[in-house]
């Protein structure tokens, strides 16, 4: 039975529209694709950073440990001489000030 010409240029219509339907899902998918490589990429650079500024915050901290216990290992006795010197050094300013030997 043959296909009257009116119903073949319909189905050439409806296959152009499926076809461009197609062409523009495709477009889509390849932008979709695209978008999620471009993600992929800045994660694993912002990924990075965040390792490396949480090494240094590490490295930060450890070395404030380290200055906090060498701090601590100063005795009393070790200050005392400092305290004097500056209470030295008040005194003899004043002295100075005041006019020396009076």
């Amino acid at each position: 039975m043959p296909v009257c010409l009116a119903g073949k240029e319909k189905l050439n219509t409806m296959l152009a529209d499926v076809v461009g339907e197609i062409s523009i899902k495709q477009k889509l998918i390849d932008e979709l694709e695209s978008s999620q490589k471009r993600l992929r990429a800045m994660r694993a650079h912002y990924e990075e950073k965040l390792c490396t500024l949480a090494n240094k915050i590490r490295e930060t901290e450890t070395e404030r440990d380290k200055v906090l216990a060498n701090l601590g290992q100063f005795s009393t006795f070790d200050t005392v001489p400092c305290a004097f010197l500056v209470a030295i050094t008040v005194f003899i300013g004043l002295y100075c000030i005041r006019g020396g030997r009076n």
